[in-house]
């Protein structure tokens, strides 16, 4: 039992420094375009899907509400929130 909870303690701590990080970092890939080119670069969570190669992303054929939605939802928010929501699933009560 009580390996169980580190374990669970150990994977929800990756989870959640993984959304922080991973929301850094795309404000460090903004910031680094805006002090190349003054020009702010907007990442949304579409863009991130995008980048991941997720087709629906690049021309959707169905769902374009929530398509929109997504669009208008910037990364360096939603991995934090990802991060923090997925590791208060994982997390040991």
């Amino acid at each position: 039992m009580l390996k169980e909870r580190s374990g669970s303690s150990a994977l929800a701590a990756v989870l959640f420094i993984a959304g922080l990080g991973g929301g850094f970092l795309v404000l460090v890939y903004q910031a680094l375009a805006w002090f190349k080119g003054s020009i702010w670069t907007s990442v949304s969570v579409v863009t991130g899907l995008q980048w991941l190669g997720v087709r629906w992303a690049t021309g959707p054929q169905e769902w374009r509400g929530l398509h929109e939605v997504l669009g208008n939802v910037p990364l360096a928010i939603a991995l934090p929130v990802i991060g923090v929501l997925a590791a208060l699933l994982v997390r040991p009560r």
